[in-house]
């Protein structure tokens, strides 16, 4: 997701430990290496299933995207395996549930585990610093199995504070995600027009790079703003509607949309069962496929730290992907680009 999904709850985890600094110079050296968190949130998106905004038009009009709210949350327990004045190694493990509002079937539980050290290249505040992390995710969805598996993100990062008030950071990231249950799909969508011609397509199998920019001033000791610009290139899912079941409309595509050479599957988190998504698209399934594609993401973030172990953190962000292609066909694969505004706010708290 994460999503969308190397989650924004994620990032706003990180900016409440980049806004708390003056309140830990205050600890002794006593304190324990032991850190437990408690992160509860809300999200809107305007696109949750990302569809093509090429598709509306040629859907007579009618929005294949669907809004919708999430809450999450979130339970963390961090131990600081190394701990001194210039380095720091922190290893930590949570537990996640997301709640989808209108369409549950997209709620998801999972648990991570993360390995984070971060070094400074010199004993002055301003004096550039590097962090390596690693987290391994596993996941699954209340009621779509081919959204089930696990992934990898992997984050290199330098940075430096110019200022009291403000710092600068940039880096490199990867994820791979594995999809755990395969999904058998009839190329032609009928069982009566292919027999023993079933393929097994892991629309979740992805894999994506990219770079980042992060920027952060404090307004005040309790309260700090951030932007961050993230570049991606490569795997994402997108749920689109079908008109109808026979064999030319995949073939061909939804309006061209789909060949037997993508990678697709029925999604019916979207389609029949979904009651909000079926009363507006009455009569319609949906397939869930994988494309490439390059996602540009800006987002802004305040925080505001209530007391030593309480902050509140609102971010705005806004997705455009374009250059998106599908790699499993042959020939001309340039398809429409995908927008997603989302809002969130996340309460924290450290103990």
């Amino acid at each position: 997701m994460f999503r969308r999904t190397i989650s924004f709850t994620t990032l706003c985890v990180t900016l409440l430990l980049v806004a708390i600094p003056v309140e830990a110079s205050d600890k002794t050296s006593e304190d324990s290496s032991w850190t437990v968190g408690v992160d509860i949130g809300t999200r809107w998106d305007s696109n949750i299933n990302l569809a093509s905004d090429e598709f509306d038009s040629q859907y007579a009009g009618s929005s294949a995207e669907f809004d919708d709210f999430t809450s999450n949350i979130n339970l963390n327990i961090s131990y600081a395996l190394i701990e001194t004045a210039s380095q720091e190694l922190v290893a930590t493990l949570s537990g996640f549930h997301n709640s989808v509002s209108d369409n549950n079937k997209l709620s998801n539980t999972g648990a991570t585990i993360a390995l984070d050290y971060r070094g400074e290249f010199g004993s002055n505040f301003t004096d550039p610093w590097y962090t390596l992390g690693i987290e391994y995710t596993i996941a699954e969805w209340d009621d779509s199995r081919i959204r089930d598996g696990d992934w990898i993100d992997l984050e290199a990062a330098i940075g430096k504070r110019f200022t009291p008030k403000f710092g600068l950071s940039g880096g490199l990231r990867y994820l791979k995600r594995n999809q755990k249950n395969s999904t058998r799909l009839c190329p032609n969508r009928s069982a009566v027009n292919c027999p023993g011609n079933w393929r097994e397509d892991e629309v979740f199998d992805q894999e994506r790079a990219g770079a980042f920019i992060h920027a952060d001033w404090f307004i005040s000791q309790s309260t700090s703003v951030y932007f961050e610009y993230s570049y991606w290139d490569g795997d994402e899912d997108g749920t689109l509607p079908l008109r109808n079941q026979n064999s030319a409309q995949v073939e061909e595509g939804s309006e061209g949309w789909l060949n037997g050479q993508d990678v697709f599957a029925d999604d019916p988190a979207f389609g029949r069962g979904a009651a909000r998504y079926t009363n507006i698209n009455r009569g319609l399934d949906f397939i869930v496929w994988r494309v490439e594609a390059v996602q540009n993401v800006f987002e802004l973030g305040i925080n505001q730290v209530l007391t030593d172990s309480i902050s509140l953190a609102f971010v705005a962000a806004y997705m455009d992907a374009s250059d998106v292609e599908s790699p499993d066909r042959r020939g001309e694969t340039e398809l429409g680009g995908y927008e997603n505004t989302a809002v969130m706010a996340t309460l924290s708290f450290a103990f």
